[in-house]
């Protein structure tokens, strides 16, 4: 028996005084995570439930990257508030492996962290990394928030123009 789950989300746009919903469909579930997309807006949701190990962490942000590219969903919000940290080596494979599989889209990335997730530090090095390092043109935004509402209207309050 096969079922879709479907969550929908309201957001308040207060500059604008718009609702805009988003209607996210669940991909997949495991014990570390959920993943949802809202194919309508090009947008793939990923929560974080507990922390996985590096071996999970890989599988997991690999099985991701691969349904992204499938589906050209190019807004992602990550959710990683449960997830404690990023060790250095996951960090490198990510930089290494992950990242570049992106090159020449119009990517855009949010992370939901923690205060103290953020104290960690692991998110800003790879934010940092994207930004400066990789090169890729200005194509590849990556933003850190507190919160959910506000890293989804930076993901979505862009609009069509984002990948002219």
């Amino acid at each position: 028996m096969a079922f879709i789950v479907k969550h929908i989300y309201i957001s308040w746009d207060e500059s604008e005084g718009n609702v805009s919903m988003v209607d996210l469909q669940m991909q997949y579930c495991t014990e570390f995570l959920v993943v949802e997309c809202d194919m309508t807006r090009a947008y793939l949701r990923v929560t974080w439930l507990k922390q996985p190990t590096s071996q999970v962490f890989r599988e997991q942000i690999s099985n991701i990257t691969s349904l992204a590219l499938r589906k050209q969903l190019f807004r992602v919000l990550f959710d990683v508030r449960k997830r404690n940290f990023i060790n250095l080596s996951d960090q490198n494979w990510l930089l290494r492996e992950i990242i570049p599989r992106f090159k020449g889209k119009k990517v855009r990335f949010a992370y939901v962290e923690t205060v103290k997730g953020l104290e960690m530090m692991d998110t800003f090095r790879i934010q940092y990394a994207v930004k400066h390092l990789l090169l890729l043109e200005g194509k590849f935004e990556l933003e850190l928030f507190i919160n959910p509402e506000e890293a989804l209207q930076w993901l979505l309050g862009h609009g069509d123009d984002f990948y002219i």
